[in-house]
C-alpha cells in the first residue's frame, strides 16, 4: 500500500489512511501569521513505522465497536479521537499494512 492510500477493512469499517514512516515538525513558529498561543512550540515528530489513521474523528459507537471487536472493552468507556499515541498503537495492531 502506498502512503496516502485510503482503505477500509470491511463495508462497515472506518475509512483509514496509510501514513508512512518518517519525520516532520509539528507546531508553528511564534511569528507565523494567524498563529494562536496553543500552536507551539515547534517540535520534531518521528513515526518509526508505517501505520494507519482514521480519516475522520471516531464516534462513540465506532470506538465501542473497536473495543468489543478486540476484546479491550474495559479499556476506555468514553468518546475520544484517535490522536494519542497509545490509541494509534492499538489501532495499528489491528491493521494489516
Amino acid at each position: 500500500m502506498t502512503p496516502g492510500t485510503v482503505f477500509q477493512d470491511c463495508d462497515d469499517c472506518l475509512e483509514m489512511v496509510r501514513v508512512p514512516a518518517g519525520s516532520f515538525n509539528r507546531g508553528s513558529p511564534p511569528g507565523e501569521e494567524g498563529r494562536v498561543d496553543d500552536e507551539g512550540p515547534v517540535q520534531p515528530v518521528t513515526i518509526s513505522y508505517p501505520l494507519a489513521v482514521s480519516r475522520a474523528p471516531v464516534t462513540v459507537s465506532q470506538w465501542g465497536q473497536y473495543l468489543n471487536d478486540t476484546g479491550k472493552n474495559g479499556y476506555v468507556r468514553h468518546s475520544q479521537r484517535l490522536t494519542q499515541r497509545n490509541d494509534l498503537v492499538l489501532l495499528e495492531e489491528r491493521m494489516s499494512l
